[in-house]
């Protein structure tokens, strides 16, 4: 089987954008198999993909602009995915997280700020 990245942005926002088309062949001519494999996303999650809406909604909507503050409570891959995307877009993000939070986990997201 040969993975073929069909569509995609290689730089800037290359998150959710990448459909895979698979070529096989089992596959019969006119039949066209699409995946996505979530972990080709920047933080390697499928949680991504909603944090990234969730800020861009807030930017156009006007609740999210220079100066706001990003709030949540996360204990996972929700708060890496705003971290990461906070410090691109020059935001503060501040997380609320469970005491059991992995050592690994936090070191993620102090590495983002």
């Amino acid at each position: 089987m040969v993975l073929l990245i069909v569509r995609g942005d290689f730089c800037g926002w290359p998150i959710g954008r990448r459909a895979l088309r698979l070529r096989d062949p089992a596959i019969p001519p006119r039949v066209e198999v699409y995946a996505k494999l979530e972990f080709f996303n920047p933080g390697g999650s499928v949680k991504d993909r909603p944090a990234r809406r969730m800020i861009e909604d807030g930017e156009q909507d006007g609740s999210l602009g220079p100066g706001k503050v990003i709030l949540d409570s996360t204990s996972g891959n929700t708060g890496i995915a705003y971290a990461m995307i906070g410090a691109a877009k020059g935001y503060r993000v501040k997380l609320a997280m469970p005491a059991n939070v992995s050592r690994e986990r936090k070191a993620i997201l102090a590495a983002y700020g």
